[in-house]
């Protein structure tokens, strides 16, 4: 292995000592370096997906979410194979919420390689709210007004009540 290798399995690797004199210069004088044998771990990255979320108002249709982001993907690695989503109707006088789930078979691809293995994947699924639709509501109204209305003058105050 060298640094900036860039496909390493995750897995333990023996690391043995093959060095003899291990001495480094620096000015006029010299470091005594001592090298154990032991055990190299290289550990999956963390990978974290997130489900969508949003919300909408009551309409009576079904309303549907889907995608999701992702935080911890090394740099020219792909992901495949998995989605994310949630429906639901709602309700006309409560806040009704559904999940959003991630389903299929996740593959992160580099190149041609598989480096699924690579990733410690978090799975964080996401909602999806539908609340009561929004109501509009106006106060009594008064208004004095004339109008004409089939050649006849009409004048007087307008009630409402909405």
């Amino acid at each position: 292995m060298t640094a900036g290798t860039s496909t390493v399995p995750v897995t333990n690797y023996y690391v043995a000592n093959s060095s003899t004199g291990n001495k480094i210069p620096d000015h006029d004088s010299y470091y005594n370096i001592s090298v154990n044998s032991g055990t190299l771990r290289i550990n999956p990255k963390p990978l974290s997906l997130t489900a969508n979320s949003g919300g909408y108002d009551y309409d009576g249709s079904t309303k549907t979410i889907s995608g999701y982001s992702q935080s911890g993907l090394v740099s020219g690695d792909g992901i495949s194979g998995i989605s994310a989503s949630g429906s639901g109707v709602g309700s006309l006088t409560s806040t009704q919420t559904y999940p959003v789930n991630f389903s299929g078979a996740i593959n992160i691809m580099r190149g041609g390689t598989n480096v699924t293995s690579s990733y410690a994947i978090t799975y964080n699924p996401g909602l999806l709210t539908i609340g009561p639709p929004t109501i509009v509501t106006t106060t009594r109204t008064e208004y004095e007004n004339q109008w004409i209305y089939s050649d006849h003058l009409f004048s007087g105050v307008v009630r409402r009540y909405v």
